[in-house]
């Protein structure tokens, strides 16, 4: 009987633990975080095309508007087109930029001008540019041609104040891509690229223009 007493009180006294347990009062606090990022967008908002001829001899870097003697043989236009807008600061531009020449012949430059906006919040960088050829008939070779299948030189590209240039929200940067069509280009036939501009987050995370 001793022992079946020492039994009861036992879960007697258990019993009593637990019903304490239940009867404590219980509180939390709550750190609540709200985190707000910022945007990285850049466009076109000026792009426009001129044709132009160097001064005899070749190579001697003085270009003037037109053809030579006058002619009026190629063409060159430029356009806008692609709408878009930040949604945070409400700036806009264009994300693509056509390029069109027609009837061109060897020797033909085509200077482009462009501005390039920061239309978001987060200061960008401009890291790099590169042609593109959608229908992979040219290639780029890395450093200012793009070349056919048989490694020709087709069109040569120079840029004047793009890459490196650091633009904060609203800025803009004025450069220039040049377009040359160079010798072996093919006599009744169409090419084809896409100037592609990549601006980096100040510190990181590439996007591209177009």
């Amino acid at each position: 009987m001793k022992k079946f007493g020492l039994l009861c009180l036992a879960l007697v006294l258990a019993l009593g633990v637990l019903g304490v347990g239940y009867a404590m009062w219980t509180d939390t606090v709550t750190i609540s975080g709200t985190v707000s990022t910022n945007t990285v967008t850049i466009g076109f908002t000026e792009f426009t095309c001129q044709e132009m001829y160097e001064e005899l001899p070749w190579g001697s870097g003085i270009f003037h508007p037109g053809e030579v003697e006058g002619k009026e043989v190629a063409s060159c236009t430029c356009d806008m087109n692609t709408r878009v807008e930040d949604q945070a600061t409400g700036l806009a531009g264009y994300k693509v930029g056509t390029v069109t020449v027609s009837n061109g012949y060897p020797c033909y430059w085509c200077f482009v001008t462009f501005v390039v906006k920061n239309l978001g919040t987060t200061p960008v960088i401009i890291q790099e540019w590169q042609p593109v050829d959608p229908s992979g008939a040219l290639t780029w070779d890395g450093v200012d041609t793009m070349r056919d299948a048989t490694g020709a030189a087709i069109l040569k590209f120079r840029t004047v104040n793009l890459v490196g240039d650091q633009l904060h929200q609203g800025e803009e940067n004025k450069a220039e891509i040049d377009v040359h069509i160079e010798q072996p280009a093919a006599m009744d036939a169409t090419y084809y690229f896409d100037i592609v501009i990549t601006a980096v987050q100040w510190n990181e995370s590439p996007i591209p223009a177009n």
